[in-house]
């Protein structure tokens, strides 16, 4: 599977993989980038396998869904899959729910968190540390709507004195940065209010060239 493009989904749900299993896989992975579901759900394979896929898919930009629900992986395990988050900007969905990933597994995931802004959906069992992974999330959805919203209504230029390309890269860092530094507080109206504010402002700087 190294270098494959064509294969973009791989269910081996079921199927008695165990941790020799899981290594080969892994790495079978490194280096492709067609793949974007993975569902290895109840199997096997502890935290020696899910060390070896987290090896395997570091880096990896393309993976979008990973389930690994009910397979007996440990806080090794998730604090190995928490350091992963880190590096793959294009993971949306996350499942390891029926896993006793701990108190520290919780937290290791938890801060990695922190620097990952696309993880949107996600199922673990239940720790102190649940609700504020819960939460870190839907924050994220919510900034994927607003940053959505915002593609989705482009900025009014007045004059060619400031590109429209311009103007959107100054928005989405914007957007990022207001909500990394307290914006995730405010509802997401508020947010699109401050939006709206920014483009407003750099309109009449377009006209009036201060």
């Amino acid at each position: 599977m190294q270098g494959n493009t064509g294969l973009t989904e791989l269910r081996l749900a079921n199927n008695g993989i165990g941790d020799a299993g899981v290594q080969a896989l892994a790495e079978g992975l490194q280096g492709n980038t067609g793949l974007t579901t993975l569902n290895l759900s109840n199997n096997y394979f502890l935290d020696a396998g899910v060390q070896a896929l987290a090896e395997g898919l570091q880096g990896n930009t393309g993976l979008t869904e990973l389930r690994i629900a009910s397979t007996g992986i440990g806080e090794a395990g998730v604090q190995a899959l928490a350091k992963l988050l880190q590096g793959m900007k294009g993971l949306t969905s996350l499942d390891f729910l029926g896993n006793d990933i701990g108190e520290e597994g919780s937290q290791a995931f938890l801060k990695d968190l922190d620097v990952n802004t696309t993880l949107l959906h996600v199922s673990l069992s239940y720790s102190t540390f649940s609700d504020a992974i819960f939460r870190k999330v839907q924050s994220n959805r919510e900034l994927a709507a607003l940053t959505q919203m915002a593609q989705a209504n482009p900025p009014v230029v007045l004059n060619g004195d400031v590109p429209a390309e311009v103007v959107g890269l100054i928005e989405q860092a914007t957007i990022v940065a207001d909500h990394k530094t307290g914006g995730a507080d405010r509802t997401l109206e508020q947010k699109q209010a401050s939006l709206n504010e920014l483009r407003l402002a750099l309109a009449l700087r377009s006209v009036t060239g201060e």
